[in-house]
Protein backbone atom coordinates (compact mmCIF):
# COMPACT_ATOMS: atom_id res chain seq x y z
CA UNK A 1 0.00 0.00 0.00
CA UNK A 2 1.78 3.14 -1.28
CA UNK A 3 1.48 6.50 1.36
CA UNK A 4 -0.76 9.49 0.20
CA UNK A 5 1.71 12.36 -0.79
CA UNK A 6 2.76 14.71 1.75
CA UNK A 7 1.11 17.96 1.99
CA UNK A 8 2.57 21.44 0.12
CA UNK A 9 3.26 24.63 1.63
CA UNK A 10 -0.10 26.28 1.76
CA UNK A 11 -0.74 28.42 -0.83
CA UNK A 12 -1.81 31.74 -1.10
CA UNK A 13 -5.93 32.46 -1.39
CA UNK A 14 -6.13 35.57 -1.38
CA UNK A 15 -8.93 36.15 -4.15
CA UNK A 16 -10.82 33.44 -2.90
CA UNK A 17 -11.00 34.56 0.46
CA UNK A 18 -11.42 38.23 -0.56
CA UNK A 19 -14.46 36.40 -2.49
CA UNK A 20 -15.68 34.54 0.39
CA UNK A 21 -15.81 37.02 2.72
CA UNK A 22 -17.64 39.31 0.43
CA UNK A 23 -20.33 36.29 -0.03
CA UNK A 24 -20.57 36.05 3.44
CA UNK A 25 -21.65 39.69 4.12
CA UNK A 26 -23.35 41.61 1.31
CA UNK A 27 -22.72 44.85 2.89
CA UNK A 28 -18.52 44.42 2.11
CA UNK A 29 -17.03 45.37 -1.12
CA UNK A 30 -14.06 43.47 -2.28
CA UNK A 31 -11.58 46.52 -2.53
CA UNK A 32 -12.77 47.06 1.16
CA UNK A 33 -11.68 43.56 2.09
CA UNK A 34 -8.74 43.70 -0.30
CA UNK A 35 -7.63 46.85 1.69
CA UNK A 36 -8.10 45.62 5.04
CA UNK A 37 -6.00 42.67 4.31
CA UNK A 38 -3.68 44.52 2.49
CA UNK A 39 -2.75 46.65 5.12
CA UNK A 40 -2.83 44.31 7.54
CA UNK A 41 -0.68 41.99 5.95
CA UNK A 42 1.95 45.11 5.93
CA UNK A 43 1.68 45.97 9.98
CA UNK A 44 2.86 42.32 10.17
CA UNK A 45 -0.07 40.23 10.65
CA UNK A 46 0.72 36.83 9.53
CA UNK A 47 -1.25 35.05 6.84
CA UNK A 48 -2.99 32.43 9.85
CA UNK A 49 -3.91 35.43 11.61
CA UNK A 50 -5.27 36.93 9.13
CA UNK A 51 -7.30 34.39 8.18
CA UNK A 52 -8.67 33.70 11.95
CA UNK A 53 -9.52 37.18 12.69
CA UNK A 54 -11.08 37.52 9.31
CA UNK A 55 -13.08 34.85 9.94
CA UNK A 56 -14.37 35.91 13.11
CA UNK A 57 -15.57 39.38 11.98
CA UNK A 58 -17.27 37.48 9.37
CA UNK A 59 -19.45 36.13 12.39
CA UNK A 60 -19.83 39.73 13.77
CA UNK A 61 -23.12 41.23 12.83
CA UNK A 62 -21.68 44.38 13.92
CA UNK A 63 -18.12 44.42 12.61
CA UNK A 64 -16.92 46.11 9.23
CA UNK A 65 -13.02 45.18 6.99
CA UNK A 66 -11.40 47.87 8.64
CA UNK A 67 -11.93 46.11 12.19
CA UNK A 68 -9.54 44.13 11.00
CA UNK A 69 -6.61 45.91 10.93
CA UNK A 70 -6.41 47.34 14.52
CA UNK A 71 -6.38 43.84 15.38
CA UNK A 72 -2.85 44.46 13.57
CA UNK A 73 -1.20 46.54 15.34
CA UNK A 74 -2.82 45.37 19.16
CA UNK A 75 -3.31 42.05 19.40
CA UNK A 76 -5.60 42.67 22.64
CA UNK A 77 -8.30 44.08 20.36
CA UNK A 78 -10.36 41.60 19.87
CA UNK A 79 -14.45 41.57 19.16
CA UNK A 80 -15.90 39.00 20.55
CA UNK A 81 -18.94 37.98 18.49
CA UNK A 82 -22.04 36.13 20.76
CA UNK A 83 -20.81 32.38 21.14
CA UNK A 84 -23.73 30.97 19.35
CA UNK A 85 -22.97 33.62 16.35
CA UNK A 86 -19.71 32.43 16.28
CA UNK A 87 -20.07 28.62 16.28
CA UNK A 88 -23.18 29.33 13.76
CA UNK A 89 -20.52 31.12 11.49
CA UNK A 90 -17.94 29.32 11.85
CA UNK A 91 -20.68 25.94 11.12
CA UNK A 92 -21.46 28.15 8.23
CA UNK A 93 -18.13 28.44 6.84
CA UNK A 94 -16.85 24.92 7.28
CA UNK A 95 -20.13 23.86 4.77
CA UNK A 96 -19.65 26.76 2.61
CA UNK A 97 -15.56 25.64 1.84
CA UNK A 98 -16.62 22.11 2.15
CA UNK A 99 -19.02 22.64 -0.76
CA UNK A 100 -16.45 24.48 -3.31
CA UNK A 101 -14.17 22.00 -3.15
Amino acid sequence: MSKPPEPGPPRSAFPELVALAVAWRPGWTEPAVAGAIRQAADQGMTRDHILVTLARLMADPQATPGDLVPSATDPTVRRHPDPDIARRGAAAARQQLSSTT
